[in-house]
């Protein structure tokens, strides 16, 4: 089961971390492509599990896909359910104020602009989220300090 927070990562897997980090706590992924100079996008498809890198910031983990069927978003299972329960049941925890992107009647995305949140929808469930580390009035990322992750 993947945890999912805002702000912060995925599981152990906290944004700032290097490369070497990541792998410490991951296999080898699945492969690693290169398609942007300067980012590095590793795919563990196993896990349904896509991490992003960039030379910009010392090639520190800054984003994620993921599609995992048990993925959880601050505590919330979002895949395999109606989206409007989801979206509820995220509201409870504490993350609302989604920006609806329709992309015809079946398909939507929907993004949490405080949270550099991105959850896609086809149907009537989500079916892939995605994550970065926010960033601030200057466009520069805000890593999680050392004090949230205790």
């Amino acid at each position: 089961m993947f945890e999912v927070f805002p702000f912060r990562g995925v599981g152990p897997l906290i944004f700032g971390m290097t490369r070497a980090e990541v792998l410490g706590l991951l296999s080898d992924p699945s492969s690693i492509t290169s398609d942007d100079p300067g980012r590095e996008t590793w795919a563990y498809e196993s896990l349904a599990l896509t991490l992003y890198f960039d030379a910009d910031d010392d090639w520190r983990f800054e984003s994620l896909e993921v599609s995992h069927p048990n993925t959880r978003l601050c505590g919330v299972p979002v895949f395999r359910r109606p989206h409007l329960a989801v979206l509820t049941d995220l509201a409870n925890a504490g993350l609302a104020g989604a920006i609806s992107r329709p992309f015809d009647d079946d398909e939507e995305e929907l993004y949490f602009d405080h949270a550099s949140l991105h959850l896609w929808r086809e149907g009537q469930c989500f079916t892939s989220l995605s994550l970065g580390v926010p960033t601030d009035s200057s466009d520069r990322h805000v890593w999680p300090s050392e004090e949230s992750d205790a």
